[in-house]
Formats: structure tokens, C-alpha cells, sequence
């Protein structure tokens, strides 16, 4: 009936709208008043628009970069297959991690669409951790990146390993890099082995582990059995509660697998003894190097010795016969901390201190990895010259906690937010000038001797926060997630120092130094 009274009332033929709606009880609401995100949603009938295709430029207009979520990128017509097209090409492991995907939510394009970083923005830090495209694009996507920082009144931290010229490019566009720690690989498993003296102590461990008997590495789909998807999340479930620290991926990864729809990109491997699920190693996929990065690890508290071991190098057999080479072992930092010209000397000292009180100390993980014979490079925390080191703190809590405001603020001009939806653009170009500036923890357990040592421990655990508990001996060199100890970081820097600023003097008073 409907569509014949429309037929009708365009035809020219007078409908009566109260007649028409009178059997129906009816009733007046109020509309909002707001606007509505401040977006208009016009036709423009001036300049239709097609599909796919980003409006003309007005003339004499600078070109501009753009910030915004992934989801919102990966949703728009235009940006999708840019960012695609970058993921694919990247050359950064950490492209498709998981904790990438949790704790670096938004990506910056450069104004061509070439290049970007994924990052994450909270109060005035940008924390970049990720670089997308050719490795000829980075100084100029750096540029971009600072001027859209600058512009907004944020202090600009970039996370970078030794990479080709990075180093010199950070120099000259006035970056401090002051190493944080070291990123580990395996560069062609094809000259892996476990033969000679330099895999002695691996073979030990793997041969401890494979004389149990029964023992496979099996490479497992998501969804597959549910017996199975639920033993791994009650693993992990158990692995988060022992280590008594929140991990970031937890929500997002146990709904991926309970609800069998983990992206099939990503590959599960099980660790078994007979029946019995002993680890679960997660890797992610590096499209450009044709390789994998191992992201997470899980396991039992009474995992046998060498299970890992065993674990690892039979996934590097798996690979090599299906033609991919390359393993990443990821990040380690608070290892490694050696001089630099280069560095910041206040936040280098910082670290330091963390790594000798065994706040975030990587030794440890830095060892285990060593067995398997990786190429390592150093890894940087890279800081324009004079910033400081009044957000430190907040930069490292960054990496830890992503829950953070989902709508960047995209200008500070004049001391003024303003936003203008989840799309921010800056002008490209623009000389910034000269402005103020989990991770793993598997090493020995720290010296408890003296009160005020035990102090520091005491305080440096938020309330409500279980302690972390001991580990069988064997396994007190494992890979951790580099965000799950984050939480400690900032606990002693903000309040077992007193102190806002982690003051590096004041720090080492407290700590005893």
C-alpha cells in the first residue's frame, strides 16, 4: 500500500498525511543538536564522486598526509589498497604481529600514499613502531611524520633497528638513537644447523625433550578441533595469570581463536608430548622476505627442558621444505646497552639503570635466542635532540597499555586541540625545527638484599597486581612478549622514584646507585 501512495504522490495525486496516519499512535522526540562529528553528508552535485578515486586537489594546495585508525583505513575505498599494497611490501617483521595490531592501532600516510608508519598517540606522544615502504621512501616519510608531530605540539618517539642508512638519516634530520636493545633473525634457515660446537648447548636441549619420546611439533588450523582451540586459550590463559601481568593481545587473540576465525595468515604450531599440549608458538607472517617472525609463545608451567627448543627448530625444518627462509626472533630490549655516539645520554643512562635493578633487563632472552645462532642489530629508541626525558615514561607505558583515546587529536596550534572526525591531515613540508623530547624480562632474578632494594620492588608493583612467581630453573631463559613488563617500568619510574619526571639522578638515589 505504501508503494502505491508513493506512486500516487509523485504522479502529482494529493496524499492527506494525517488521514493516512491517523490508526497509528504517534509521538514527538527530540533530535540531537550537536554536529553530528562535524562532517558533512551533502550531495554535492557540483563534483559528483566516483568511487575509489580521492577528489581533485584545489589548485595551489599543498599536497597532505593523513593520520587515521587502521580500521578506518582498511574500510576506505582509496587508502585500503595503499596500505595493503605497503603491508605487502614492508620490509619491518613487525608488520602483522600480533601485539603490532594492538598496541600501534593507527597509521600515518606520507601526502603520495607511498609510504607511512604504524603508531599509536596518547596525551603528546606519537610512538611510530613500524615503517611501510621502500627503503629509499624513509627519510622523506620521517619528514612528513615530524612535521605532522610538530605541527600538532606532540613529541615524536620512533622505535627502529639498524637498518642500511637509517642511522644517517636519523642524524641528519637531528634524531637522538640511543639503543634500547637488540632485534635477532634468521636471515636464510638454510644454513641453520645443528651440527658442530657452536649448536652444542642446543643439541643438548633438543635432544632432552625428543628422548621423551612421542614428542611432535605439529602445525595446528584455528578452528579445526574446539578441544583443541579451548586447551590452547585455557594455555594462555594460565601462561597471563603466572606471569601476573595484563598482555595486551589477551581479548582480541582468545576471541580470534575461540571463535575459529584466527586470519589464516597466521600460523599455530603445537608442541606435543603424546596428548599433552606443552607449548604453543604463534608466528606472522613477513610477506616481503617470503619468511615468519614468531610473535608469541605460550606454555606450561611444567613444560619439560627443551621443549622450545625442540619446538623452534623443528618449525625451521617445516619451513625450509615449503621454501621460506627467513625467521625473525623479534625485538629483546633492556640488553645490550652498550655506548653510542649518537645517543641520548640521560634517557641512555635511564635504561641502563632499568637493566641493573632488573626492571627491564633482556639478558636473559637475549641468551636463549643466542643459540640459535641469529644475526643480531642493534635496536634504537630514536628522539629528536633536547626532548628530554619527561615522557619517557609515558612512551613506555605506551607499549604496554593500548587502551587510549581511538580519535587522534590532529592540531595543537595556538595551545588549542581540534579535532575534525577519525581523518587528520597536516601540511607536508613544513621545517618542524629543533623542539624539547614488553619488554621482555627473563634474566636473573633480582638481588633482594638491602631494604631499600626490597622497597623498590614492593612499590614498583601497581596495587592489586600479583607478584611475579618463580620459574623452574629451566626455564628462566624463554622469549617473552616485549610489552608484558612494561606495567614495572613505569611503576618504578613514577612511583617508586616520587617523582613525575624520571629525574636520572634522583632515580639512582632511590634505587641505591
Amino acid at each position: 500500500m505504501l508503494g502505491s501512495v508513493a506512486s500516487l504522490y509523485v504522479r502529482g495525486v494529493g496524499v492527506g498525511g494525517p488521514g493516512f496516519d491517523r490508526d497509528y499512535a504517534r509521538s514527538r522526540v527530540a533530535l540531537p543538536t550537536y554536529a553530528f562529528q562535524r562532517e558533512r553528508f551533502w550531495l554535492d552535485l557540483s563534483a559528483p564522486a566516483t568511487p575509489g578515486v580521492e577528489p581533485e586537489a584545489v589548485p595551489g594546495a599543498e599536497p597532505e598526509a593523513v593520520l587515521l585508525s587502521e580500521v578506518d583505513a582498511l574500510t576506505d575505498p582509496v587508502l585500503a589498497p595503499a596500505l595493503k599494497n605497503l603491508m605487502a611490501t614492508s620490509n619491518d617483521d613487525g608488520v602483522m604481529t600480533i601485539n603490532r595490531r594492538v598496541i600501534a592501532r593507527f597509521v600515518f600516510f606520507t601526502a603520495d600514499r607511498k609510504a607511512g608508519f604504524f603508531l599509536n598517540r596518547k596525551g603528546v606522544s606519537i610512538v611510530a613502531s613500524v615503517y611501510l615502504g621502500a627503503d629509499v621512501g624513509f627519510e622523506g616519510a620521517l619528514r612528513e611524520l615530524d612535521a605532522y608531530a610538530s605541527a600538532g605540539g606532540f613529541e615524536l618517539t620512533v622505535f627502529s633497528k639498524e637498518d642500511g642508512d637509517k642511522g644517517s638519516i636519523y642524524r641528519k634530520l637531528g634524531f637522538t638513537t640511543t639503543p634500547i636493545g637488540v632485534w635477532q633473525s634468521i636471515d636464510d634457515l638454510r644454513s641453520f644447523t645443528l651440527q658442530g660446537r657452536t649448536s652444542r648447548t642446543l643439541r643438548s636441549k633438543v635432544n632432552s625433550y625428543r628422548n621423551l619420546g612421542d614428542v611432535s611439533t605439529v602445525d595446528y588450523v584455528v578452528g579445526r578441533d574446539p578441544g583443541i582451540d579451548g586447551t590452547i586459550v585455557a594455555l594462555m590463559d594460565d601462561w597471563i595469570v603466572r606471569k601476573g601481568k595484563k598482555a595486551p593481545f589477551e581479548s582480541f587473540l582468545k576471541e580470534e581463536i575461540l571463535a575459529g576465525r584466527l586470519d589464516r595468515r597466521y600460523r599455530l604450531f603445537l608442541i606435543r608430548r603424546a596428548a599433552v599440549i606443552d607449548a604453543v608458538i604463534l608466528l606472522s607472517p613477513v610477506e616481503a622476505k617470503t619468511g615468519w617472525v614468531m610473535d608469541l609463545e605460550f606454555y606450561r608451567a611444567d613444560m619439560p627442558s627443551g621443549a622450545l627448543e625442540f619446538g623452534i627448530t623443528s618449525i625451521f625444518e617445516i619451513l625450509k621444505a615449503e621454501g621460506s627462509f627467513y625467521y625473525g626472533l623479534g625485538p629483546t630490549f633492556g640488553t645490550q646497552l652498550g655506548a653510542h655516539a649518537n645517543a641520548d645520554p640521560d634517557v641512555l643512562e635511564l635504561l641502563r639503570m632499568f637493566h641493573d635493578r632488573n626492571i627491564m633487563n633482556g639478558d636473559g632472552n637475549f641468551v636463549f635466542k643466542k643459540k640459535f645462532s641469529p644475526s643480531t642489530v642493534q635496536f634504537y629508541v630514536c628522539r629528536r635532540h633536547g626532548s628530554g626525558t619527561d615522557d619517557v615514561p609515558q612512551v613506555l607505558t605506551m607499549l604496554a597499555d593500548p587502551d587510549v583515546e581511538t580519535t587522534p587529536v590532529a592540531s595543537r596550534a595556538n595551545g588549542s586541540a581540534r579535532t575534525t572526525g577519525s581523518r587528520h591531515r597536516s601540511r607536508a613540508g613544513s621545517d618542524p625545527g629543533p623542539r624539547r623530547r614488553s619488554g621482555p624480562a627473563a634474566g636473573r632474578r633480582a638481588d633482594r638484599s638491602g631494604e631499600r632494594r626490597r622497597g623498590l620492588r614492593a612499590r614498583a608493583r601497581p596495587r592489586g597486581r600479583p607478584a611475579i612467581p618463580s620459574r623452574p630453573s629451566h626455564l628462566r631463559q624463554v622469549v617473552l612478549p616485549a610489552a608484558a613488563y612494561v606495567e614495572t617500568i613505569i611503576a618504578a619510574s613514577r612511583i617508586g622514584f616520587g617523582v613525575t619526571r624520571p629525574d636520572v639522578s634522583r632515580a639512582r638515589a632511590a634505587c641505591g646507585g
